[in-house]
């Protein structure tokens, strides 16, 4: 267990020179405790909405499952998601973020984030590239998926993109010849997007 967790700070070190290296604004990692981690990435998070509701997203990748690693209660890693791809996960204010970590070409492509929500909640594609989780009696957005980003080991974007499929929000990573890898591939949701 002392190796998983020591891979599991090297995972999130390395990942933290590239976050370092791309720049721009970060989302802060806070305490909230309308977020709430299941032990496995699978089952999930259960993040608030600005309905004060809650929905579910859980990460799936075609994989076994994983090993997970508190480093603290507003970060933890889940080594081995599936072969090939780590994921850090990080409580931000009013929701989640993941960083997905493709360690080489045979990782997934594809991540899909199953959806438990409410049923008078739905989930719409932005122009922007985001998506949001939307009141279906009104319109009202009530959580926002920010636009993903991709980089490889050498700070080049990656092309990604999100997806709906039979009610699950996919994430399709590019992973071209000339990539570097790792690819870290970040995407958030948030119930306070405009925070």
């Amino acid at each position: 267990m002392a190796d998983v967790g020591r891979d599991a700070v090297s995972v999130v070190q390395g990942i933290g020179r590239i976050l370092l290296a791309r720049g721009g604004a970060q989302p802060a990692e806070a305490e909230d405790p309308a977020v709430v981690w299941s032990p496995r990435i699978q089952e999930g998070v259960w993040v608030p909405t600005a309905d004060n509701a809650r929905i579910r997203l859980g990460l799936v990748a075609g994989g076994g499952g994983g090993d997970v690693t508190v480093l603290r209660p507003t970060l933890r890693v889940f080594s081995g998601l599936a072969p090939g791809i780590d994921v850090i996960a990080q409580t931000i204010v009013g929701g989640a973020r993941l960083l997905a970590v493709l360690h080489d070409a045979g990782a997934p492509v594809r991540l899909r984030l199953s959806l438990t929500l409410l049923k008078d909640h739905g989930l719409e594609l932005m122009p922007s590239g985001g998506g949001d989780l939307v009141s279906t009696g009104g319109g009202a957005t009530l959580g926002r998926f920010s636009r993903p980003w991709a980089t490889d080991a050498w700070f080049r974007e990656v092309g990604t993109d999100y997806h709906l499929e039979n009610g699950a929000l996919v994430l399709h990573t590019a992973q071209p010849n000339d990539v570097s890898y790792p690819v870290v591939v970040d995407f958030r949701y948030s119930a306070q997007w405009r925070a």
